[in-house]
């Protein structure tokens, strides 16, 4: 495998575990005030800027492939290419992939002992997960924001059998972004760039406190040439969170998609995965949070599905049987700032695409991860496992 960029030494440090002195709770509690203080006031803000500005609905343009009209389609397409292709041929390769919003938030909240607890508990677990024989392939990172939390996972990917595909340690904090490759897949990880998400007179499309914050909302995409020549688009995103920006999420789409066509340029598949922040499915909710997230799953129905991108998860289970949501309601950081009833949704995807026709795509199983613990993060993770078959040579 072609090396890549931003492998480091593997050192978790153990945190100091002493009996804090009085004054030294006294300084952690007026941290965690004022950190409720400004989360308060970010929130207020949000509440009455967000989206005036933007009152465009997302335009779908002609769709590039396959048109699947229902999640029950995808099921059942699936189900088919698993019998005809499994008795025809053999698969050209099998990739395992994940993805997983850390929640490593930024150093305003991260001195919170809370926040810091959280942060050690989630290294051990991604480290016990990339040291499992079934370890995923590929793994999607999202929300990881600060350079001790970039350069740990760093180190756990290097001692664990990991390259990471990173840009330069400004931008990664920028992006939240990091993607991890195994070694052993013995594949070339070609250069991989980030892209900001720009509407059509090239403005950046994100939330003005993202602008504050110098926060990148984007694209982080490249390929992976496997050993028999297959090319795999790589590319996972973080789209902007909280209900009332469902509109700026819209215009973030619309982005995405003019981004489609270049990804389907040169390569023969795609896996797109990350935190997109859109209610695939949810949990029944009412009042005015059942007409947000019911818009949500016809935003997801109407771009994700027209597009022939492959809901890995929705491939092989069935909603009534399993429904996947992936967002953590009791995680501890958020629930003590809460201020209304958070509804169960499935916001983070593996999705998959055959970008060239020279492959067909076969999900052979997908989970949910890191669900062993409610204090990890606020997002459960996704991981697939897809079988790609070659259709016919390349041209």
């Amino acid at each position: 495998m072609q090396r890549v960029r931003g492998s480091a030494r593997l050192n978790v440090e153990a945190r100091d575990t002493a009996p804090q002195s009085k004054s030294g709770l006294r300084v952690s509690f007026k941290r965690t005030l004022w950190t409720a203080v400004l989360l308060f006031l970010v929130l207020v803000t949000n509440l009455a800027f967000a989206d005036q500005e933007d009152s465009c609905e997302i335009i779908l343009r002609p769709q590039l492939l396959t048109h699947l009209e229902t999640d029950e389609a995808s099921y059942q397409l699936n189900q088919h290419r698993s019998e005809e292709f499994k008795t025809t041929v053999g698969p050209v390769s099998k990739i395992r992939a994940a993805t997983f919003n850390f929640n490593l938030v930024s150093n305003v909240f991260a001195r919170n002992p809370i926040y810091q607890s959280s942060r050690v508990s989630t290294m051990i677990a991604l480290k016990e997960y990339l040291s499992r024989p079934s370890s995923p392939d590929i793994l999607f990172a999202q929300e990881v924001w600060e350079k001790e939390d970039h350069e740990s996972i760093l180190r756990i990917a290097a001692a664990t059998g990991y390259e990471a595909v990173v840009l330069d340690d400004k931008q990664v904090r920028r992006t939240g972004l990091q993607i991890l490759v195994r070694k052993s897949l013995n594949a070339v990880v070609e250069p991989f760039h980030f892209i900001r998400f720009q509407d059509e007179a090239g403005n950046h499309v994100q939330a003005f406190w993202e602008n504050w914050g110098s926060i990148y909302r984007g694209l982080l995409y490249g390929d992976l040439v496997l050993s028999d020549g297959t090319r795999i688009t790589l590319a996972t995103t973080h789209m902007t969170p909280l209900t009332f920006y469902q509109r700026k999420r819209d215009r973030q789409l619309a982005a995405l998609e003019r981004l489609l066509p270049h990804l389907a340029a040169r390569a023969d598949g795609l896996v797109l995965a990350g935190d997109f922040n859109i209610a695939g499915d949810y949990k029944d909710a009412g009042g005015a949070e059942k007409q947000r997230v019911s818009r949500e799953r016809k935003i997801y129905s109407d771009f994700f599905i027209r597009y022939g991108l492959i809901d890995t998860f929705r491939a092989v289970h069935r909603k009534k049987e399993e429904p996947g949501y992936t967002t953590n309601i009791h995680f501890p950081n958020t629930l003590a700032l809460r201020i209304w009833p958070e509804v169960e949704k499935r916001i983070d995807y593996v999705f998959a695409n055959e970008l060239g026709g020279r492959i067909k795509i076969v999900v052979e199983d997908s989970r949910l991860i890191f669900t062993e613990s409610n204090d990890l993060s606020d997002h459960f993770g996704v991981e697939s496992e897809l079988l790609f078959f070659r259709t016919r040579d390349k041209p």
